[in-house]
């Protein structure tokens, strides 16, 4: 009879074993749905931001951003860089160095740094007009085509086309201006003869 007792409490054990490990696997892959499913939906999640002086819809979804999010940061970033007084470019310089990737920024600083002190040693203006923004998202780079002025005291010092090159990344929704150059503007009107 100890015999019978004893198979019957060792099968009953497997079983037990066997269900045990059923519901282990069951929610082990549980597990694994909810993780890919959360990863999915942080994928495809967006944020809209409308702020007031904004007037176009904005969309950040991961490390994607829509072309007006682009165009608005690049209206700024050229505002903050090219429209300053002597009173306003500390202030504009400063905000800038805000947006600029941690490899951009000494460089950049120094850069700014040597603008400012001609601006407040010769009393310089700067207005830009920029009247074309080209986008290319691929290479996250953009082509900004302007008229800038300069002034010093209350004559005009310079008025010229120019070009500016941004290149930026876009992290967590964040946009970091990682290189920013004068573009040589090619006249097309001469003729260049051997």
């Amino acid at each position: 009879m100890n015999l019978k007792i004893y198979t019957k409490q060792t099968s009953n054990l497997f079983a037990e074993n066997r269900l045990l490990k059923f519901v282990v696997v069951v929610l082990t892959i549980g597990v694994i749905w909810s993780m890919a499913s959360a990863n999915r939906a942080l994928k495809y999640q967006r944020t809209i931001i409308l702020p007031p002086k904004v007037d176009h819809r904005i969309e950040i979804t991961g490390n994607a951003v829509n072309d007006d999010y682009l165009k608005m940061y690049t209206r700024y970033i050229l505002d903050l860089l090219l429209n300053y007084t002597p009173k306003t470019i500390q202030f504009n310089f400063n905000d800038l160095l805000a947006l600029a990737s941690p490899e951009l920024y000494p460089e950049l600083q120094a850069n700014l740094l040597k603008i400012s002190d001609n601006v407040e040693k010769l009393r310089i203006t700067s207005v830009f007009f920029p009247s074309n923004i080209i986008i290319d998202q691929e290479k996250n780079s953009i082509t900004v085509k302007g008229r800038r002025k300069q002034f010093s005291h209350i004559a005009k010092i310079e008025e010229s086309d120019r070009n500016y090159y941004l290149r930026y990344e876009i992290n967590n929704g964040r946009f970091n201006l990682s290189n920013i150059q004068e573009q040589e503007i090619i006249d097309e009107n001469t003729n260049e003869n051997p």
